[in-house]
């Protein structure tokens, strides 16, 4: 009886280890849960917020959503909105004029009258599309050797940059004034050259403390450098270099540090862009021979411009820009922010409304508005998500790539985003860890203080596509590398789910 009763129990022990080794594993933790834990696990702050939106295309259906309706910071992520609404109104193929004119007359070699460089809202003017991409003043020049050859070579008047294009102020009031100096918060008028930046080259020497020396890189008379940049210590890794302006100064104040023995080009943006641009061109037409016997000026500021109603010019030289279609991976890969701002404000008059940050924000509304795209909540302060007042919500971004991708332009939309080690990406899913997806993902990123946001298209490992959005904000400041480092894992936690496999 005991010899029974010991196999009954070595038998029940048995069939309870059986039992237990077919029971399910436990289920996988949906996206959202699982991102709320890489939260967690970040450890940004107690303040931090994430919102999270995952659709699949083409359907929208939603997959994941983590208070993708509480309206945040978009900070980039808002030229999504920009320029599909560009790619809508003014269509792929748009092109922008600018013109050399004169309002003189001619007399033997003598112009007497202004040369205006009149802007037709080309962000594009320079040197990036040209055959001399690292040369800034290239194209200037070229336009000083056709002065030349018309047989000009007094010019009794002024050369003038005319921004009049578009109206109000040229800097955001929700811009921080602090980055006035930077690319990124290049001024913005209805004329632009190389992005409305100036290089600086910085030079270091190998005695710690030392200053730095420095150069306007080509030089110029038109704004000066006060700097106080040093030679770092020894070890010291990378520029340490800020620059800063005054909004109505075109001097450049260079503070920090750069490591020993080095050298560092820094993009300064300039004051007044229709004066700077007109002062370069008459430094060309000097250098090639050409009296200009007047000074640049922006047009704007001449009283009888301000006054007169109509001016009869004669077009000297016509330059057209790239069509947008090639413009835009500039936007939407490289993140410029001065061709979002432009392109919206070309919107703007397409639509009626005033070409200025007001007008370009109303334009855009009304275009999301029209196209069921509006949120509640949604705010543009410009349109490049640059300003403090921005807001967007994760859906609404979501909602956006859904539309374009449905849209004609689809595959030029998806191409011009950034993909991984690329354009604005061009540090980001590099990894051994991120292998596996860096042939499926195309997005936008976007940061600003307190935010880092990413937005784009996932494919699945079994083909099948998504639209995703995701933003960070309010994090602990020191901690902003780790923020953009949570979005890049957020991603590949979309990747691995259940829900997308």
């Amino acid at each position: 009886m005991l010899l029974l009763r010991s196999s009954l129990i070595i038998l029940l022990v048995m069939l309870t280890g059986l039992l237990r080794a077919q029971d399910p594993l436990p289920a996988p933790k949906p996206i959202a849960a699982a991102v709320k834990q890489a939260l967690v696990d970040a450890e940004l702050g107690a303040d931090t917020q994430v919102s999270l939106s995952l659709v699949e295309l083409p359907t929208g259906r939603t997959l994941a959503d983590l208070d993708s309706d509480v309206p945040r910071k978009p900070a980039s992520l808002l030229k999504l909105a920009t320029m599909a609404a560009a790619l809508d109104v003014l269509g792929p193929s748009d092109i922008f004029t600018t013109r050399v004119e004169t309002d003189g007359t001619f007399e033997k070699d003598v112009l007497y009258g202004d040369l205006i460089i009149k802007g037709g809202g080309d962000p594009s003017l320079g040197p990036r599309f040209s055959d001399k991409p690292d040369d800034m003043i290239a194209l200037l020049d070229d336009w000083a050797k056709q002065i030349r050859a018309r047989g000009i070579r007094v010019v009794d008047g002024n050369v003038l940059g005319d921004g009049s294009r578009y109206t109000g102020p040229r800097l955001s009031p929700y811009w921080e004034s602090r980055d006035y100096a930077e690319w990124y918060s290049a001024e913005v008028t209805g004329i632009a050259y190389n992005d409305n930046v100036h290089s600086i080259l910085f030079k270091a020497g190998g005695s710690s403390g030392s200053r730095v020396d420095f150069e306007a890189v080509p030089r110029t008379g038109y704004f000066s450098v006060n700097s106080t940049v040093r030679v770092g210590p020894e070890g010291q890794i990378g520029s340490r270099i800020r620059l800063l302006r005054f909004a109505d100064s075109p001097e450049i104040r260079g503070r920090g540090s750069l490591p020993p023995k080095s050298s560092k080009y820094e993009l300064a943006a300039m004051y007044d862009p229709a004066a700077w641009i007109a002062y370069l061109f008459m430094e060309r037409l000097k250098e090639r021979g050409v009296e200009v016997k007047g000074t640049a000026l922006n047009r704007g500021t001449l009283e009888e411009f301000k006054s007169a109603s109509t001016t009869d010019t004669l077009t000297l030289i016509t330059h057209e820009s790239p069509r947008l279609s090639e413009m835009l991976p500039i936007v939407l890969g490289e993140s410029q922010n001065l061709y979002a701002e432009m392109m919206l404000r070309e919107v703007a008059i397409v639509m009626g409304e005033e070409p200025s940050f007001t007008g370009g924000a109303a334009a855009l509304t009304r275009w999301l508005r029209d196209n069921r795209l509006h949120r509640t909540g949604f705010l543009a302060a410009d349109g490049s998500g640059l300003g403090s007042l921005d807001r967007m919500t994760a859906r609404q971004v979501t909602d956006i790539l859904v539309y374009t991708s449905k849209g004609p332009n689809a595959g030029l939309w998806k191409s011009s985003l950034a993909t991984p080690g690329t354009r604005s990406m061009r540090s980001r899913f590099t990894g051994s860890v991120y292998a596996s997806i860096q042939d499926r993902l195309a997005g936008k990123t976007g940061y600003v203080t307190g935010a880092h946001t990413l937005a784009g298209y996932l494919t699945s490992s079994t083909g099948v596509e998504y639209a995703f959005s995701i933003m960070v904000t309010d994090y602990e400041p020191e901690k902003s590398l780790r923020a953009r480092d949570l979005l890049d894992h957020i991603v590949l936690l979309i990747d691995t789910s259940d829900e997308l496999n």
